[in-house]
């Protein structure tokens, strides 16, 4: 499979993307075949963050004779943490967000032909080429302008 550099912050995005591109485009098998297939391959870098982001809570816990301070609320355990403790560890994890890691990625050419240019913004690189997404922006770019032009001309016969 190839692989696409990208932020984890971007991955994210991806994923919700994704999530929605799945629900709101069932009729487009291919399209949800690339995408399904990409969320799949990267289900152990989404394990691998969940340990790193739980690392960074342990990194900045309190500690009382050794001992990582904690405490349950509703069946979760939750790391108890200084002010510094929670600002160090928002910092670290802005970081790790912005951190490039390569993920997997198949680029499809077979896309809905109705798909949102902003939808498909968050797709770039993981299931649509960098090509597709300009094609996609000029489609709808070019959609803004017409509508503005016959709003023009609704208001000047007016």
């Amino acid at each position: 499979m190839e692989k696409v550099k990208k932020t984890y912050k971007e991955f994210f995005e991806f994923l919700k993307a994704a999530q929605i591109a799945l629900e709101s485009y069932e009729d487009s098998p291919k399209f949800s075949y690339a995408l399904t297939r990409v969320v799949k391959a990267n289900d152990a870098i989404r394990s691998e963050y969940a340990e790193l982001i739980e690392d960074l809570k342990i990194d900045n816990a309190l500690e009382k004779d050794g001992k990582i301070q904690t405490r349950h609320e509703n069946g979760v355990e939750i790391y108890d943490m200084s002010k510094e403790g929670k600002k160090n560890l928002r910092k670290a994890i802005k970081e790790l967000n912005d951190q490039v890691k390569e993920f997997n990625c198949f680029i499809t050419n077979h896309y809905p032909k109705n798909l949102d240019f902003y939808t498909a913004s968050f797709l770039s690189g993981f299931v649509l080429s960098p090509e597709t997404i300009e094609e996609l922006e000029k489609n709808y770019l070019s959609s803004i302008e017409e509508s503005a032009n016959n709003l023009a001309v609704q208001t000047e016969g007016e």
